[in-house]
């Protein structure tokens, strides 16, 4: 269980929140961190559609404020994928996000069978990282900079 949550920033991807508590932790291996924030080491955190997030949710410090449904929505890129799906999948694909069948959801997304390329590694923008020093004093993962296909900060028009 974690004894605390370090409180999202605004489009921080969930992946980038749960790295910062690794750091805060004071936790040694990645394998304690997992232990905190699912209960078990054996499982292993996704960037874009994670899965597992019940078990999250049930791992948060008591009198948290969170929800199922906060947490999908404003830090992991669902919504972005959702928006082109038909109802009954988008449904079925946060279902797998909450609970453990997390193989299944580039599938359900159709992803696999698409022409988009996955992002091969984390992009940033430059000064979006020099506002985020100036006013948290550390850095963070944005979500609208890993959607693929997104190679422009729509805040800064910066590449």
């Amino acid at each position: 269980m974690m004894t605390f949550f370090p409180v999202p920033y605004k489009d921080e991807l969930l992946y980038s929140v749960l790295g910062r508590y690794h750091v805060r932790s004071g936790n040694v291996s990645i394998k304690a961190t997992q232990k905190d924030i699912y209960g078990t080491d054996s499982i292993t955190a996704i960037m874009d559609l994670p899965s597992h997030i019940y078990r999250i949710m049930e791992n948060l410090p008591v009198g948290h404020n969170y929800s199922l449904e906060y947490l999908i929505t404003n830090h992991t890129l669902y919504p972005f994928y959702a928006a082109f799906l038909p109802s009954e999948h988008a449904a079925k694909v946060k279902e797998s996000m909450i609970g453990s069948d997390g193989g299944s959801i580039y599938n359900r997304i159709g992803l696999m069978a698409s022409s988009v390329k996955f992002n091969h590694y984390f992009k940033f923008c430059p000064q979006c990282v020099e506002g985020e020093m100036y006013n948290h004093g550390e850095l963070y993962w944005h979500r609208v900079h890993q959607i693929p296909g997104v190679l422009v900060c729509p805040e800064h028009n910066t590449i």
